[in-house]
């Protein structure tokens, strides 16, 4: 072989490896599953009068692997039964190691749900959980594993990818944030209970160790305990957030897990940078909602047909201080 002929020979199997682990979002594997009927009897005992064993069949729900990064995520796609394309909904689960891990318990109850509502749900486990490849550096490149479900559902038939939803929890809030922040293409995005400073999160919960788990899973943690923490904080950094995604911010007013503030922080911050925001408190509230979970839904529901199904235009944010100039 020739020189030239074995350089176009490297060349070509440069590109094509680069090519095989192109494919962001691909499809790995999927597994439908049906709720057992333990199950349906136990939600059936926990919210009387649902009749589960027929709310089942209003959607499918699969377990999936999917590409992100040359490394496998697991996840959950959940679908409507009827045929026809829908809004999308991606879930962002809170937790961070064993804490968390989106299981059929999780998917039936709280991901089903989304799915009677008229929308396409998908949810990832993140990397390193539930079997999956690589390892969580809780904002780092798994933030990936979540932009990366925007591709996978440009491969769903039923999914109408010009209306896509976010909704997070907690950590999985602060993952809503990371990932439009870095230009996710989502029309409208739900924050329950989010962190935006990871430095107030941390020391609120270093009782159960968190700096530690920061220290594991953040990498090179202890050559710079500042900038990684600032990166996964929307607090420092609203200004560079769309102005064109409107966001629903939830927060209980009594939540030990994530302190209220850092919704007030984040609310505060997008109102100051023009950013369309809509901030609920609950009275009472304790982290997940608990106690105003009907509320809750119907306010995260009502938000979400308006902005994601329907496709409103969000009121803009007046900027006070210039109108106040001109009167």
């Amino acid at each position: 072989m020739t020189r030239k002929g074995l350089i176009l020979l490297i060349v070509m199997s440069v590109v094509s490896t680069t090519a095989a682990w192109s494919q962001n979002g691909k499809l790995l594997n999927s597994r439908a599953f049906e709720a057992s009927p333990q199950l349906i009897k136990d939600l059936d005992e926990d919210f009387p009068g649902a009749n589960y064993a027929d709310t089942f069949a209003l959607a499918k729900m699969e377990e999936i692997s999917y590409e992100s990064n040359k490394t496998e995520v697991k996840g959950y796609l959940i679908r409507p039964a009827e045929p026809g394309t829908y809004p999308c909904l991606i879930y962002n689960r809170y937790g961070h190691k064993d804490d968390g891990i989106l299981n059929e318990i999780i998917v039936a109850q709280e991901l089903h749900r989304f799915a009677r509502w008229g929308y396409l749900v998908i949810a990832s486990q993140y990397r390193g959980y539930a079997g999956g490849e690589g390892e969580d550096e809780f904002g780092g490149e798994d933030v990936d594993d979540v932009i990366n479900l925007i591709p996978l559902l440009a491969s769903i038939p039923e999914a109408d990818t010009s209306r896509i939803g976010m909704y997070g929890i907690n950590r999985g809030g602060m993952m809503t944030y990371l990932s439009i922040h870095r230009r996710a293409k989502v029309t409208a995005a739900v924050v329950e209970s989010g962190i935006s400073n990871l430095f107030l999160y941390a020391a609120n919960n270093d009782w159960d160790g968190f700096y530690d788990d920061m220290a594991e899973m953040i990498p090179d943690y202890y050559s710079d305990r500042v900038n990684p923490i600032k990166k996964r904080s929307v607090a420092y950094w609203a200004e560079e957030m769309p102005k064109e995604i409107p966001f629903l911010l939830m927060h209980g007013t009594s939540d030990q897990i994530v302190h209220p503030s850092e919704t007030f922080s984040a609310a505060e911050q997008f109102f100051k940078n023009l950013i369309p925001f809509r901030a609920v408190y609950f009275e009472g509230g304790t982290n997940l909602l608990t106690e105003h979970t009907e509320e809750k839904l119907l306010i995260m529901k009502r938000f979400l047909d308006d902005y994601v199904r329907d496709a409103k235009e969000f009121p803009a944010i007046i900027n006070l201080e210039r109108a106040q100039r001109r009167r």
